[in-house]
């Protein structure tokens, strides 16, 4: 499967299955971490993210990869961003690119990590 999209991130959103296989990414031509939708548990809408790209237009190109046609890959959606991702079920550290400081009194992020326990 071959598509160009406009931003500088992409999110492709699979299936994982006890049946599934595995998919390599490329971007621009550049190798990507692949999708690997291998799972002991059925899981859908699984998010495999690619951030760090510049803002324009890319190629994105997706091969099976799977040892045998009986692993197949499943894509539920893709989503499409330019600037900032939203934030995902995770951890974030205060100085995390994806968060931005608004408001009063002026916010300032403290270079030692002690004081946040981070």
């Amino acid at each position: 499967m071959t598509f160009d999209f406009t931003g500088d991130a992409l999110v492709i959103y699979g299936v994982l299955a006890t049946t599934g296989g595995k998919m390599s990414v490329e971007i621009d031509g550049n190798p990507q971490p692949d999708m690997v939708s291998a799972s002991t548990v059925l899981r859908w809408q699984q998010p495999f993210v690619y951030k760090g790209l510049t803002s324009g237009t890319h190629t994105v190109v997706l091969t099976n990869t799977s040892a045998t046609t009986t692993q197949p890959v499943y894509i539920d959606a893709i989503q499409v961003y330019d600037g900032v991702l939203p934030l995902t079920p995770g951890y974030y550290q205060d100085i995390d690119p994806n968060l931005t400081y608004t408001g009063a009194p002026v916010w300032t992020v403290d270079p030692i990590a002690g004081t946040s326990a981070g």
